[in-house]
C-alpha cells in the first residue's frame, strides 16, 4: 500500500545522540510511504484489530 503523509519523524544519530528530525516534500506536497497492511480477526471475541508498518531503508 501506499500511506500518504504530510511529514514522518527520524532520529539522526550523527552527533552520537538521537535528535529527531522531520522530512517533508520541499514543495510541501504529500510523501508516499511504501507500507503493508493486515488486517487479523481475535477468534474469542471476533474483534477486527488493524495494523501497518513503513517500509524504510536508511539513506
Amino acid at each position: 500500500c501506499i500511506i500518504p503523509a504530510v511529514a514522518i519523524y527520524e532520529p539522526d544519530w550523527r552527533s552520537g545522540k538521537a535528535v529527531a528530525t522531520r522530512i517533508v516534500r520541499e514543495d510541501a506536497d504529500l510523501l508516499g510511504i511504501a507500507g503493508l497492511w493486515e488486517q487479523w480477526r481475535d477468534p474469542s471475541t471476533d474483534q477486527i484489530l488493524h495494523s501497518y508498518t513503513m517500509l524504510t531503508v536508511n539513506a
